[in-house]
């Protein structure tokens, strides 16, 4: 069964403008800057990203931090801190996400899937 679904639609040319290492510290951790290039691929991480909180119901407004998502350069997830949190208090058990991207847009998609299914 489906435990949350998001999807979330970035603008390539905002991280083309944004690119700064203060903007990129603020949701990519020091990991993801070194193996992470260019802004295509920063574009596609942050959907990612932000598509996970939606299919948890959280956001920044909940306390959650950009840094509580990381992927490694083979786009392994790593979660930490309040989604981390989240996550174990509900019946997840999976996180699965797609993500293609243009030249002007970058778009995730994200399931996650409940325990009960993962059996």
């Amino acid at each position: 069964m489906i435990e949350g679904i998001g999807i979330d639609v970035s603008e390539i040319w905002r991280f083309r403008k944004n690119s700064t290492a203060e903007f990129l510290k603020q949701i990519y951790t020091e990991k993801e800057i070194v193996e992470i290039r260019g802004s295509i691929n920063w574009a596609t991480n942050f959907a990612v990203k932000e598509a996970i909180l939606k299919a948890l119901g959280m956001g920044l407004y909940y306390g959650s931090y950009w840094h509580d998502l990381e992927f490694s350069g083979d786009q392994n997830l790593r979660v930490s801190g309040r989604v981390k949190s989240r996550l174990q208090k509900s019946s997840a058990a999976k996180i699965h996400f797609s993500a293609a991207k243009t030249e002007k847009y970058a778009v995730s998609f994200v399931l996650i899937e409940q325990k009960e299914a993962c059996k």
